[in-house]
């Protein structure tokens, strides 16, 4: 009998998608989509993995013999003909938000080395942000896979200035983006939550400690050992604020 791999890899080629494509459109990366075909593993967008190849989940998990969804004809072509056009086409990825409790003063967290090395995350977004592929990868300079969004909890980075982060807005990591030589922003795996802190290195020490430092100054400075147990996640590279 098929195992999930091979059902998928049919569904997959059938709707005329490549891995990446597939990965693309439900925010994985394209090694994701490949270890599910070849390990036959649950995956854990299982919905959105047979919506996008046009067949049920059942089907992909070889709990029904009806491949398609009732009514429906089937999988969508993935490329459209290509017609002359006078606007500019908009190419649009997403950006997973995760509620890790990232605030400037605690929070909780996950440390998963699938997900830091561009794999699929061990913990699920609570929303993908669509946003123009052209914003994200030039003016933002980040790469998908490598990139998230955390809301901002508390007020320890709230300096009453325009820079501030306030409790409740979105931050964008760049994971492959964790150098504090130069300072700057940064999530921080403290060993016990992530936090979101103005970080600096400890010149001289042994072994390496960054500061972290926030904004308000009604919270000290925390001194923090870098010594595999707390690690810099990524840069803050643009938050997203309410008026």
């Amino acid at each position: 009998m098929d195992h999930l791999g091979s059902r998928l890899k049919s569904a997959r080629e059938n709707a005329g998608l490549s891995q990446s494509e597939l990965a693309e459109r439900v925010g994985m990366s394209q090694q994701g989509v490949a270890d599910i075909e070849t390990k036959g593993s649950r995956p854990r967008k299982l919905i959105e993995i047979a919506r996008a190849c046009g067949v049920t989940p059942e089907w992909l998990l070889g709990q029904s013999q009806d491949r398609l969804e009732p009514g429906a004809d089937g999988p969508r072509p993935a490329r459209a003909a290509k017609h002359p056009t006078n606007q500019a086409s908009v190419s649009r990825k997403s950006l997973p938000e995760y509620d890790i409790r990232a605030g400037a003063s605690y929070g909780g967290g996950m440390d998963d080395g699938e997900w830091r090395d561009g794999g699929v995350s061990g913990h699920e977004p609570v929303a993908n942000w669509g946003l123009p592929q052209s914003y994200v990868e030039r003016e933002l300079g980040l790469t998908y896979g490598f990139a998230d969004i955390l809301p901002v909890r508390g007020d320890s980075m709230d300096d009453g200035t325009a820079k501030a982060l306030l409790s409740g807005d979105r931050v964008v990591i760049d994971r492959k983006d964790t150098d504090p030589r130069q300072g700057g922003i940064f999530a921080v795996w403290d060993g016990d939550g992530v936090i979101i802190k103005q970080v600096e290195i400890v010149r001289g020490s042994s072994p390496p400690k960054i500061v972290c430092t926030s904004r308000n100054s009604n919270y000290k400075p925390i001194f923090l050992a870098l010594d595999g147990n707390v690690h810099i996640i990524g840069r803050v590279s643009a938050k997203f604020s309410r008026m």
